[in-house]
């Protein structure tokens, strides 16, 4: 059964009208704050992996900056794909996204200064 328009309007007008917000609400958590930071240690270490991966698999005609800046697009790749999403659709104050801009480029800059080093060119 199809609701109808104003059934609909419901759910469309509330952002438009006034405050909202998204809740993510857990009143018993079954994990406790140690598997949290595991499962965020895993997930830097894949991502570290894998510009590991990436920076193996440069050109070794590319200079050590030009694979530094290549590393570092990795964090501008997942400012754009991630946070500018949250900021146009869910209403992310500007300040986060430049704050995350600077998280994400400066961690895979970083990252890229040692990984490019390591894995320079033969």
């Amino acid at each position: 059964m199809q609701p109808v328009l104003h059934e609909r309007a419901v759910y469309i007008a509330p952002p438009f009208a006034g405050p909202s917000a998204v809740v993510a609400y857990d009143p018993h958590p079954t994990q406790k704050i140690f598997a949290w930071f595991g499962i965020e240690l895993m997930a830097d270490l894949a991502a570290a992996l894998l510009g590991a991966v990436i920076a193996a698999s440069l050109s070794p005609t590319l200079g050590y900056w030009r694979r530094v800046l290549i590393l570092a697009a990795i964090g501008l790749l997942a400012t754009i794909d991630i946070d500018a999403g949250y900021w146009n659709w869910y209403g992310y104050p500007t300040s986060y996204l430049a704050a995350q801009f600077v998280d994400h480029m400066g961690g895979w800059f970083v990252t890229g200064l040692v990984l490019a080093r390591v894995s320079r060119p033969s």
